[in-house]
């Protein structure tokens, strides 16, 4: 969990706070995004076990990392919403795990247990969340209109209200609101946009884009001169932000168009045709789209989601692109030209239909303001890509849910949709290179070990290629046999390290049993049993036992 320790320390700094630091808050506690169908806002439904497995973790990473807040979510747990769910809030939170910081609702949160069914008014709302636990009431100011009725009508206690007024007291203080209750606000070339900010975001989503498809390695376009840009993303500066882009502003983004150009310049000579917008019916650019294909050497077409489509209610019954971006793809397709899809989303798309008629795909997801230049480095060669999926692409979206780690099922070679292929589109972890790479045989200091011993793992990559790379290794655990069915196999660690062409570079995990070989049950007690695990990287697994 050290992504959580450096996110929170990024957030926070150390303590006590200064000028260029906020306090840090997790959200949306817990379980907001296993909300039914995909749907935002709905009912949730999870065993307390698979809270306790999937959605805990990170949370009781950020509180060991000395986060200072949390927020609680809209989601009902077990048919009570997580602001008045006294067992989640204080049970767990305060007396389980320690936490001593302050809960927030989410907007509108107390006010909404009302349409949630649990509250017939603003005060029985307003007396619910508190005597649960939350702490701060979010811009509906139930509170602010409720609380001195109920200490009147001796449903809460002033000792409640000093608990929850000590903690925002507190945090002030350790922020220094008292002290200094307002930033220096400077200008906005002072704040935004700084060269060596650009560098480092460009860094980001170079290293977040992901090379899907490359048949017989179309990509990089290295000596090809005559490219045509088609797509409504070619020179779109505003949906590549994404839903939540805040004050981002579309006159600072560089579009993908522009940066080909920069990054080509004269070695290239591009045709740009939007060939129809994201979506609707109008096909009058289809037959101009399609001439400068044949006039080019390879199509790069721009496709994907608008902002909005993806994001916080932004659900959605189909993962598939509109079928006028699918119709441009079938269209282009018989030219017979080479094509390379670039996708921008926000989430997985369903590219069922349009897959096999191209010849390669990069998923640049919501790059923001500085994705044309590590894109159009991508696909010059100047940048080797090596981002790795984070979530699985399934083939139809009839598929979902669809993940790498789920659990064991009583008939393995049963219960499988039988109209689409079994397995994804590309699988969790997926994600293609320029160069190649070659594992050894895992490695492990010992076979046998015991509950308070630690297992040390490695492996060798070897860049057999000739360009020089980053590779990612992602190390999972399986154990097949447990008192609690265990998930087919789990990512427990994984490390990205540069590696030269020809070099040869040593991978290491070190397992210690409690935290990599146990689970929890329902309670969120740690179980640790005896038997045999299998370690797998890539294509390699090896077996050691627990005694």
């Amino acid at each position: 969990m050290a992504l959580h320790l450096a996110t929170i320390l990024g957030y926070q700094g150390t303590q006590p706070y200064d000028s260029l630091h906020v306090a840090a808050c997790l959200k949306h506690y817990i379980g907001y995004s296993r909300s039914e169908g995909g749907r935002d806002y709905v009912y949730t439904d999870i065993s307390d076990q698979g809270i306790w497995e999937t959605y805990m973790p990170p949370y009781i990473a950020s509180i060991d990392a000395g986060a200072a807040t949390i927020m609680s979510s809209f989601n009902d747990i077990n048919g009570i919403p997580s602001t008045a769910n006294t067992h989640w809030l204080k049970d767990v939170l305060r007396t389980q795990l320690g936490f001593k910081g302050l809960i927030v609702s989410d907007w509108y949160g107390i006010d909404q247990l009302k349409s949630q069914g649990v509250a017939k008014d603003d005060k029985e709302a307003t007396y619910k969340a508190f005597a649960a636990g939350t702490d701060v009431d979010m811009v509906d100011n139930l509170y602010g209109r409720q609380l001195e009725e109920l200490v009147k009508d001796k449903k809460i206690t002033m000792a409640q209200i000093d608990d929850a007024v000590r903690r925002i007291l507190k945090l002030k203080f350790e922020l220094g609101l008292f002290e200094k209750p307002y930033v220096n606000v400077l200008p906005d070339e002072k704040r935004f946009l700084l060269p060596d900010d650009i560098k480092t975001v460009e860094k980001y989503a170079e290293e977040t884009m992901v090379l899907l498809k490359n048949k017989d390695q179309v990509l990089p376009l290295e000596n090809t001169k005559k490219i045509a840009l088609i797509g409504p993303f070619a020179k779109d500066n505003e949906h590549v932000m994404g839903s939540w882009k805040g004050f981002g502003n579309p006159k600072d983004v560089i579009p993908f168009y522009d940066g080909m150009i920069k990054e080509y310049g004269s070695k290239a000579n591009f045709e740009y045709v939007r060939g129809c917008d994201f979506d609707g019916d109008d096909k009058l650019e289809f037959d101009a789209a399609y001439q400068a294909a044949l006039r080019a050497d390879v199509v790069v077409l721009y496709l994907g989601e608008k902002a909005w489509w993806s994001g916080e209610n932004a659900s959605r019954s189909n993962l598939s692109l509109p079928t006028i971006q699918e119709d441009l793809v079938k269209h282009l397709a018989t030219t017979g030209k080479k094509i390379v899809l670039v996708l921008s989303s926000g989430r997985p798309v369903e590219l069922a239909r349009i897959e096999p008629l191209v010849d390669a795909i990069v998923a640049v997801w919501q790059p923001g303001t500085a994705g044309s230049a590590p894109l159009a480095g991508i696909l010059s060669g100047r940048i080797n890509p090596s981002g790795k999926l984070p979530i699985t692409f399934p083939y139809s979206t009839g598929q979902i849910p669809i993940y790498y780690n789920y659990r064991q099922s009583a008939r393995p070679y049963q219960g499988h949709y039988q109209d689409v292929q079994q397995g994804p589109l590309y699988p969790f972890a997926h994600g293609l290179s320029y160069t190649s790479y070659e594992y050894s045989d895992i490695k492990l200091s010992k076979d046998n070990i015991s509950k308070t011993e630690k297992l040390t793992a490695t492996v060798t990559v070897k860049n057999t290629g000739v360009r020089d790379g980053l590779e990612t290794v992602h190390w999972f655990i399986r154990d097949p046999h447990a008192s609690i069915s265990r998930p087919v196999k789990e990512l427990k660690f994984f490390e990205k390290k540069a590696i030269k062409a020809g070099e040869t570079i040593t991978y290491t995990f070190e397992i210690e049993p409690l935290r990599d070989l146990s689970y929890p049950d329902s309670k969120g007690k740690r179980i640790l049993e005896e038997g045999e695990f299998y370690l797998k990287v890539a294509d390699k697994e090896v077996k050691f036992t627990l005694n």
